[in-house]
Order: C-alpha cells, then sequence, then structure tokens
C-alpha cells in the first residue's frame, strides 16, 4: 500500500515520492533489497532538491554501499546538507542552548531535528535522555517522563539512529538487548534483534 503510494506522488514528479522509494529499496522494506535501485530514486529526488537524498547519497559515497567510495564527494553532499536543510540553524540553537546549561531546551530542539529523520539528533536526544535524565525535561502521559519511558524514549532514538547506519547507536541497542534492558531472551526475535544490531555495529 505505501510503495503504491510512494509511486503514485514519484509519478507525479514529487520528490517525496522518489525519496521514500529509496529508502523502501535500501532497507528493503516491503520490497526486495536493492542499493543500486535505491541509489537511483535517490538521485532523481536530489535532483529535485530533496535534502534528505543527497543526505543518503553522501552516506552512500561515504561509505562505498551503492556507491563507489568517494570521501570528496561524501564531504561536499553532507555540507550541501547542513546548510540546506531545515535542521541547520535547528542544530546551531540547539548546541547553543546545550553549552549554556539549558539542557531542557537542547533536548527539546533534538527532538524536532529527530523527528525530520536527522541521524545525528537522535542519537544527541538519546544521550541527553540516558545522561541528563529529569534534567532533560521529556515529558510523559502525566508530565515528567518516568525513569521507564526515558528508557523507551531514548530506546526508540537510538533504535532509529541505528537504522540509518549510527555505529554506536547499534552498539547500545545490541547492549540494551543482550542485558536484558529491552526484553529477555525469551524467543528468536529477541536474539536475531541482539545480533543484528551487534554484527552492524562491527562490520560498519
Amino acid at each position: 500500500m505505501a510503495k503504491e503510494y510512494f509511486e503514485k506522488a514519484a509519478d507525479n514528479q514529487e520528490a517525496g515520492g522518489h525519496y521514500n522509494l529509496g529508502v523502501m529499496h535500501l532497507k528493503g522494506i516491503g520490497v526486495k533489497k536493492d542499493v543500486k535501485l535505491a541509489c537511483k530514486y535517490f538521485i532523481v529526488a536530489a535532483n529535485a532538491g530533496q535534502p534528505k537524498a543527497f543526505y543518503q547519497l553522501a552516506k552512500m559515497f561515504h561509505t562505498g554501499i551503492g556507491l563507489k567510495k568517494n570521501l570528496p564527494m561524501a564531504t561536499s553532499l553532507y555540507k550541501l546538507v547542513a546548510e540546506r536543510g531545515p535542521w541547520s540553524s535547528l542544530s546551531r540553537w540547539a548546541l547553543e542552548s546545550y553549552l549554556r546549561g539549558e539542557i531542557g531546551k537542547a533536548f527539546l530542539l533534538y527532538s524536532r531535528m529527530a523527528e525530520l529523520g536527522y541521524e545525528v539528533a537522535q542519537s544527541n536526544a538519546a544521550w541527553i535522555l540516558d545522561k541528563y535524565g529529569e534534567s532533560s525535561m521529556c515529558m510523559g502521559e502525566l508530565g515528567l517522563c518516568t525513569d521507564s519511558e526515558r528508557h523507551e524514549r531514548a530506546h526508540s532514538l537510538w533504535w532509529q539512529a541505528s537504522e540509518q547506519g549510527n555505529e554506536h547507536a547499534a552498539l547500545l541497542i545490541g547492549d540494551a538487548y543482550y542485558y536484558g534492558r529491552v526484553c529477555s531472551f525469551s524467543g528468536t526475535t529477541e536474539f536475531a534483534h541482539f545480533f543484528l544490531h551487534y554484527r552492524e555495529a562491527y562490520q560498519g
């Protein structure tokens, strides 16, 4: 269903449609994983000005997955993303807030960028939750987050970052499953999650 929706958007020359089809083929979501095809979708989306597509292409040039490794090209694209993406000013404000000791404000700004899919912001927001606890001003269902709600929020953010190739996040997710902080190893699904994220961390 999602694939059909994105294909229709792509047929209408919408950059978001091409980008999302690229993500689906890159990760094998509902389709056969095809990095080369994902790359083609990202190129079309990037040509239409989609910042996230530039970011995906930058990662491909950076890692050599889908495109021949080219660090100068990766650096240029990362710079382009930083300059054109909606998170440019948010990132600066978040860092300035953190350096001033305004932890809650920094967390809110990083959370906003995390919602936009910015990998570094996902990691930073999760790190603030883990390190500063209540000082993060994380809001739960009944006010400030409980310890359990903070843990779940941080785990979700680490997971999102790991899905985008963040090796440190993948290692933390693997640790969480190994040490039972997420769930006990009651079946193959939990073991598969643990193995997958450890493998990502050590093969990255």
